[in-house]
């Protein structure tokens, strides 16, 4: 039995509701149609992208109480769905962008570092069994240093991607209220 319901090709994610206001982040001030998304809510969209199967068409369905002459609070909530996604996409790639700068600039003075400790270690001290141990002890400092970068620039980055093609997908699709 699936989780999600299909309405045709699409895997719909049902939200439940029993007032607009329980959509938004009560601790956010602004106006609606620059409020925050409830933290609830987008973690459980977030849970429903990786349980969907990629590439499979979806649409949100919110399932609440609606007065059909004022779509207002509807108009509203689709803006500010779509707008907080646009935001977090904005946040992710500045993130990114630091993450990126970090990892350069730490690479730079890391493999400074380690040049250093290799010179040190190889023109400066002798061969009797504590300059063994402090020889390679250098060695090992200058390795260490690099340790983040590298970490940074092969392989922290990569979830952001991933967080970034959610949210972008998020941004646009398709909600219904029922």
């Amino acid at each position: 039995m699936e989780r999600y319901r299909r309405e045709g090709e699409s895997y719909c994610i049902d939200i439940r509701f029993h007032d607009f206001n329980q959509l938004y982040d009560n601790r956010d001030p602004a106006p609606f149609r620059e409020r925050d998304l409830d933290e609830d809510l987008v973690k459980y969209l977030m849970i429903s992208m990786d349980e969907i199967p990629k590439g499979q068409p979806i649409k949100v369905v919110l399932q609440g109480p609606f007065v059909e002459s004022d779509s207002k609070p509807k108009e509203d909530f689709v803006e500010a769905f779509h707008q907080y996604f646009h935001h977090e996409i904005w946040a992710i790639e500045n993130e990114l962008k630091q993450l990126l700068r970090l990892g350069r600039t730490s690479l730079f003075f890391g493999m400074t570092f380690l040049i250093i400790c290799v010179v040190l270690a190889t023109q400066f001290i002798g061969n009797g069994p504590f300059q063994n141990v402090f020889r390679e002890g250098l060695v090992i400092m200058g390795w260490v240093a690099i340790w983040r970068p590298i970490n940074i620039l092969l392989y922290e980055w990569w979830p952001h991607l991933g967080k970034r093609k959610v949210y972008k997908f998020l941004s646009k699709v398709k909600i219904e209220f029922k």
